[in-house]
């Protein structure tokens, strides 16, 4: 057993902000490259991966520091309400990125209000936070996590409305709802593990974790320098 004050040092978060950002790369990664085609889903994968990665991580990383000090949430209530709206921010970017900045920004102020609506109802990451020694099915987080994703959907058909955009904008905005809520789901039936498994991991071994994960970041970054150093022709 690792000291309570260990539990929330800087490599142990940095655990897991890389290990949930695998989770949203591949999680979004996969299905838009379907869509939208390898390039543009590497992109994507990276924006959102790398950016709801670092938001989850550092939101658990500050429910255990609350934990390790035997406080409340101290930053209850509206602390998780910053979490969704930077969850909309990160939205926005992949909108913008993928069909046009206008899209991006309604975008993302609209699937960053839903998500502050889905919150009120204490549906949050924060109030969600349990680690366990196994993943778990929870009736609450699915629930939750539908309500996100049909939040996004919802923000992406009206910004497709209000901006006038073609088929992609809508096609985006319902996938990435679909997506967004099927993501979010399974990460809530690991994250349980995730935080285990962070707070127990010897010291002696982050260290290593984390310069693998940056290796293998960096070598996904590279992926669409190599595709057009080496002529790839991509469909």
């Amino acid at each position: 057993m690792t000291c309570s004050g260990a539990n929330n040092g800087p490599l142990r978060t940095l655990t897991r902000v890389v290990t949930y950002s695998l989770f949203f790369c591949v999680g979004y990664g996969l299905p838009f490259g379907l869509l939208f085609g390898p390039l543009k889903a590497i992109e994507l994968a990276l924006v959102v991966g790398i950016g709801l990665g670092v938001i989850l991580g550092l939101e658990y990383a500050h429910v255990t520091l609350d934990r390790t000090r035997n406080q409340p949430h101290a930053h209850d209530p509206w602390f998780p309400f910053l979490f969704g709206f930077l969850r909309g921010v990160v939205f926005g970017l992949a909108g913008g990125l993928l069909i046009e900045p206008l899209f991006g920004l309604l975008f993302g102020l609209l699937s960053g209000t839903g998500l502050i609506a889905v919150y009120a109802f204490r549906l949050s990451p924060t109030d969600a936070y349990q680690p366990l020694i196994k993943p778990r099915i929870r009736l609450r987080e699915l629930i939750a996590s539908t309500l996100r994703g049909t939040s996004t959907i919802l923000a992406g058909m009206i910004a497709a409305l209000l901006t006038h955009r073609d088929s992609d904008a809508f096609v985006f905005g319902l996938a990435f709802g679909i997506v967004a809520g099927t993501v979010s789901a399974i990460v809530s039936i690991f994250s349980p593990f995730v935080e285990w498994w962070a707070d127990h991991l010897p010291a002696r071994h982050l260290g290593a974790f984390g310069t693998i994960i940056l290796l293998l970041g960096l070598i996904l970054q590279s992926i669409q320098y190599w595709v057009v150093l080496l002529n790839v022709v991509v469909q």
